[in-house]
């Protein structure tokens, strides 16, 4: 009697113990989401901040305004790629992704063929 009552709270306890752990996890997670959220903010902040304070240098420099506009539109560009870049994989990273679809697509041809085997050897 009292080991089947203990062996009831030991599982009582694990249960409690994993729906605590799930919640700790899910708490990390929102976090985490949270923290990547504000860091996209800030970055973005960061880039409006700089492409004004371009724009004020040049109007400052007393450059006409077309000028300043073009000087501008050539900045925002040059960010614009540079964000290009960064989302784009590296080489390494592309090259196994090559890599691994060509292995992935060799592995689905022969299955292909091993199935069509089967079907004539079945006639």
């Amino acid at each position: 009697m009292k080991r089947e009552r203990a062996e009831k709270i030991a599982a009582v306890n694990k249960q409690q113990q994993k729906k605590i752990e799930r919640e700790l996890m899910m708490e990390e997670q929102r976090i985490e989401a949270l923290f990547q959220f504000q860091m996209h903010s800030m970055i973005q902040n960061i880039e409006k901040t700089a492409l004004l304070s371009e724009h004020v240098n040049l109007l400052a420099a007393e450059m006409n305004s077309e000028a300043a506009d073009q000087k501008m539109r050539d900045f925002e560009t040059q960010v614009n790629l540079t964000k290009q870049k960064k989302h784009q994989p590296s080489p390494e990273k592309a090259e196994k992704r090559d890599f691994e679809m060509i292995i992935t697509s060799d592995e689905e041809d022969d299955e292909k063929e091993k199935e069509k085997k089967k079907e004539k050897n079945e006639k």
